[in-house]
């Protein structure tokens, strides 16, 4: 599964027209504010969901979820899922963490908020398991990263 973060204009932009050529539709963990302003318009967006792409929340304002109080906790990761599912029609089932910063405070925002699952930026595979489903790994790769890191990073992964 090939996961994009945050929304920028590039995704729908460079990759997706890739991605659909290939038949692979993606997942986009969307930072809300992102949305007509630095980022994707709400029209890509639709037009992502249209080619088959799930759409998930990564926030609101894209803010170490770590240092917030609950309130505000609560508002970034529940609130995000809100303005998705009104917005756009889709359910936002899965959660990833910006930055891939969290702890037990935000595992539990992110469980009462009623997502099923949650991505890090822990390196490896996600693998199946209830008691792992928040705090899932994946591989990350960079935007200046060469097609030989990318493998060897899978590669590392496995080990």
């Amino acid at each position: 599964m090939l996961t994009f973060d945050d929304g920028y204009a590039g995704q729908s932009r460079y990759a997706a027209p890739v991605l659909r050529k290939l038949g692979w539709p993606a997942v986009l963990n969307l930072t809300v504010n992102h949305i007509g302003r630095d980022g994707i318009s709400a029209a890509r967006v639709r037009g992502l969901i249209a080619d088959g792409w799930e759409i998930d929340s990564h926030t609101l304002t894209h803010p170490d979820l770590t240092r917030l109080g609950p309130d505000e906790l609560r508002r970034e990761v529940a609130g995000s899922r809100a303005v998705i599912r009104r917005r756009f029609g889709v359910p936002a089932n899965a959660f990833c963490y910006p930055a891939g910063r969290y702890d037990p405070a935000v595992v539990q925002a992110v469980r009462a908020a009623g997502y099923r699952a949650a991505t890090t930026v822990d390196p490896g595979y996600a693998v199946p398991g209830r008691d792992q489903r928040f705090v899932l790994a994946r591989i990350r790769v960079n935007g200046d990263e060469t097609a030989a890191a990318l493998l060897e990073s899978i590669a590392a992964a496995r080990r």
